[in-house]
């Protein structure tokens, strides 16, 4: 939902405020551009609330290095639960699917990097799993 989820804005507005160093965080993918405002972080750290990012490894690296991060985990779906739907989508072709498959599996290969991993091979359980590892990381944040 814009405003709360997501931010929208346009283009030129996105890239002004990129040159001005205002993302933690940014990426290019199929020609929209995605970032991360370090003003709206900032303002939930003002205010002593938690910020969630659902970003890639390149993203998390790179927030990484410019702030403290309480938590991290790393989500990571089956790589032949994710071919099976891009197959179900229909809307990808056998060279994209081929990519984004790749694409997964080098990014898997970096789930060392986080605190925790998580792999959502069954979504109740997996968002069981997230309740614990967030349960206890505010527990001790308290």
């Amino acid at each position: 939902m814009n405003g709360i989820h997501y931010h929208f804005m346009e283009r030129e507005d996105f890239e002004r405020e990129l040159a001005q160093g205002g993302f933690l965080e940014y990426a290019e993918v199929h020609g929209n551009l995605y970032g991360t405002p370090a003003r709206l972080v900032d303002a939930n750290a003002q205010e002593g609330m938690a910020t969630v990012l659902a970003i890639d490894v390149q993203g998390f690296r790179k927030v990484r290095d410019l702030r403290r991060i309480d938590s991290s985990v790393f989500i990571a779906l089956p790589v032949e639960e994710l071919e099976n739907r891009l197959r179900l989508r229909g809307t990808d072709s056998d060279e994209v699917i081929a990519r984004r498959l790749q694409a997964a599996a080098l990014e898997l290969s970096c789930a060392h990097e986080y605190e925790h991993t998580l792999i959502n091979d069954n979504l109740v359980e997996a968002i069981d799993r997230l309740a614990t590892i967030w349960g206890r990381f505010f527990t001790q944040a308290c």
